[in-house]
């Protein structure tokens, strides 16, 4: 740590959600194929955990080629390169790299990610505060868990939506009723649900709830610009291909158009339950 450089925090995550249907081969076993590595979680994100922490140590590499300190037998080759301490062994002492980088990191490697575990994200922020590795104000958090405008170039995503989840309950009678006897004379709780989520949105997707929206920060002109020239890199038919809706009437155009925050109903269930 050296108090003349300025903080950056670098989150990802570690733990992943259960494989789903279509590996073919064992997804907790990394393999390389045709020069792409395959594996549960490689993607989302031990990869850009790993590509968050070369990135830390070119960066202290080229410090050292700008402040003389480039060695000849230095080469890309060793940004793949880590080393693992004996146990009970000290830390080593900083390395000339770690010496030279402009800035102190801060790496934090959430293990609560896919189930919404904040407190463990808040706990390790305490602590690390506690212990010294918070001090002044950082001047960026960089979070490697997004997504790329497309299968093959890498973005740089300034920004993040933001999400409310909201969960409705619509009660009906003590008892289940025979729909052969009661059906349509008694109100009916799973309709009485679609009907209230018909009325959160148009038919065009557009939210009808009031208020919903008001307190949402308008977009930049930048931020419309960049948007914009987002949506004129991709291909419709590879998009629609992507989603999965070939047939579908979808095209990239919602980029560019700025559209305000959207709501999804995602679930719809059914339970008894003694009153």
């Amino acid at each position: 740590w050296d108090e003349r450089k300025p903080l950056v925090v670098l989150y990802s995550h570690y733990d992943v959600v259960a494989p789903g249907p279509g590996w073919k081969g064992d997804p907790w076993q990394l393999k390389a194929v045709d020069g792409f590595l395959y594996g549960r979680g490689v993607v989302d994100n031990k990869g850009p955990l790993l590509a968050q922490i070369f990135a830390v140590q070119r960066l202290g590499r080229r410090s050292r080629r700008r402040n003389a300190l480039f060695l000849p037998d230095d080469d890309i080759r060793a940004d793949f390169c880590m080393t693992v301490e004996a146990e009970g062994s000290t830390l080593p002492s900083p390395s000339r790299a770690e010496q030279a980088c402009p800035v102190n990191v801060l790496f934090i490697a959430d293990g609560g990610e896919e189930t919404g575990n904040v407190e463990a994200v808040r706990r390790v922020l305490r602590q690390a505060r506690e212990d010294g590795w918070l001090r002044g104000q950082p001047v960026g958090i960089l979070v490697n868990n997004s997504s790329w405008i497309d299968d093959t170039r890498p973005c740089i995503c300034y920004g993040q939506r933001g999400v409310i989840d909201l969960k409705v309950r619509v009660r009906g009678g003590k008892r289940d009723l025979h729909s052969g006897v009661h059906g349509g004379l008694m109100p009916e709780p799973m309709l009485d649900l679609m009907a209230l989520c018909s009325t959160l949105s148009d038919a065009q997707g557009e939210p009808c709830v009031p208020g919903f929206a008001d307190d949402v920060r308008p977009e930049s002109d930048p931020d419309l610009r960049h948007m914009e020239a987002a949506a004129n890199t991709l291909d419709a038919a590879a998009l629609r291909h992507r989603l999965g809706i070939e047939n579908a009437a979808a095209a990239p155009a919602w980029l560019s158009e700025g559209r305000a925050p959207g709501i999804e109903a995602l679930r719809f269930g059914q339970r008894l339950a003694e009153l």
